[in-house]
């Protein structure tokens, strides 16, 4: 919608939405348990009514038109080259996700999962270790959302309806 070249939007995806999730992930991870939950289903409803009230953001119709994925003159044209697209992409997030959990940061996480309490009294900043989780897993989630905005050229508040992740939320409370 904005000229930009599709290889610089599947760069910038994950970008913006890991800054939006460090942005928006301090306060929303005070939460816990299934008040965090419930918290991140109230965020996916406000974000989709900004999307359909925001012209910028796609507005009432959404935003069409986007142009196939391509880089210089060469132009994805079939379905194939988009399952190999997601193919690398997966290949770079499990890579630098291997990377990450053999980094220092890595540690943090693994002491964060067993105990909050002795993670911060051995000195790992627990709520910025939080954020960076929620941050990258938005990023992660940036960068697929990119690659399927390619995929399907048309994107709006209700390609991803809220009731699949309230679906998603209550199997995981009720245990199903």
């Amino acid at each position: 919608r904005w000229g930009l070249p599709p290889l610089v939007v599947l760069l910038l995806a994950p970008l913006v939405a890991g800054m939006f999730a460090t942005v928006v992930g301090r306060p929303l991870l005070r939460l816990q348990g299934h008040y965090l939950a419930f918290g991140t289903l109230a965020l996916l409803l406000m974000v989709q009514t900004a999307m359909s009230s925001i012209d910028a953001l796609g507005g009432a119709y959404g935003v069409s038109g986007i142009p196939a994925f391509g880089v210089g003159g060469w132009t994805v044209t079939d379905q194939r080259p988009y399952a190999y697209l997601a193919l690398a992409c997966l290949a770079v997030v499990l890579w630098s996700s291997a990377r990450i959990v053999d980094s220092r940061f890595g540690r943090a996480m693994r002491a964060l999962s067993g105990s909050e309490t002795a993670a911060e009294s051995a000195g790992v900043p627990v709520g910025w270790t939080k954020v960076g989780v929620f941050a990258l897993s938005a990023a992660f989630a940036g960068l697929a959302g990119a690659v399927t905005a390619f995929f399907t050229p048309y994107v709006s508040a209700d390609s991803f309806p809220p009731l699949e992740s309230f679906t998603y939320v209550l199997m995981a409370v009720v245990g199903a």
